[in-house]
């Protein structure tokens, strides 16, 4: 998501108040899990959703970087099913990037 696109001052009336939060970041290398703290901006309300699972958009303050938070729509899925699907697109990130290395005829865009 780019933020170029995106007015600033439009940007921040769509955030609420920062507040502190812990950063889950999956390292594939290492096969685990590294947790850092932040100050970030939450989106006022989601910007798309699908059947499962609702997008925000959050705001790095530290960073000024804006990423997406999925929130999903089923109150009783147990949380190792977000910490596994989140491994998943890291693996699969990953994996990308080392076939793209072997310059195919047509890279893989993650």
């Amino acid at each position: 998501f780019s933020t170029s696109a995106m007015d600033q001052e439009d940007a921040d009336d769509g955030f609420h108040e920062p507040e502190v939060a812990h950063r889950l970041v999956y390292l594939v290398d290492e096969n685990r899990w590294e947790r850092t703290e932040t100050l970030v901006a939450v989106g006022k309300k989601m910007f798309a959703w699908g059947e499962h699972q609702g997008c925000i958009l959050v705001q790095d303050k530290t960073d000024g970087q804006i990423n997406v938070v999925k929130k999903s729509f089923d109150q009783d899925a147990p949380p190792a099913d977000l910490y596994d699907s989140i491994k998943i697109e890291a693996i699969a990130e990953m994996m990308a990037e080392c076939f793209n290395q072997l310059n195919p005829p047509m890279k893989v865009h993650f």
